[in-house]
């Protein structure tokens, strides 16, 4: 008698298929996620929150490439500014840091 099975296993259940409006947040959120400083700043914002100038020094990136990328990653609701005293920082909020660092 075989110690393996012949038969094949159970296949996993479909996830129901995204449709109008849920379909577009996740192109949407993919087209956000699909530059490499952006993935870079949000891996940094997983230590915690950090100010621009901490972020350009951090990653080497100019103030201006990390403003745009920034404004980008807030537009999109990755990202929020976070107010400490007189220091403004920012801090990653989402769920879209937890769907890459799975992908890894």
């Amino acid at each position: 008698m075989s110690r393996f099975s012949t038969r094949s296993p159970k296949p996993p259940k479909p996830h129901p298929a995204l449709e109008g409006p849920q379909l577009q947040a996740v192109a949407d959120l993919f087209a956000v996620l699909s530059e490499p400083t952006r993935l870079r700043i949000l891996q940094h914002l997983q230590l915690g929150p950090a100010s621009v100038g901490a972020l350009c020094e951090a990653l080497q990136i100019k103030q201006a490439n990390a403003s745009k990328q920034l404004g980008i990653l807030s537009a999109a609701g990755v990202v929020e500014r976070a107010q400490d005293g007189n220091r403004a920082g920012l801090c990653d909020h989402s769920a879209a840091h937890k769907l890459y660092f799975r992908m890894q």
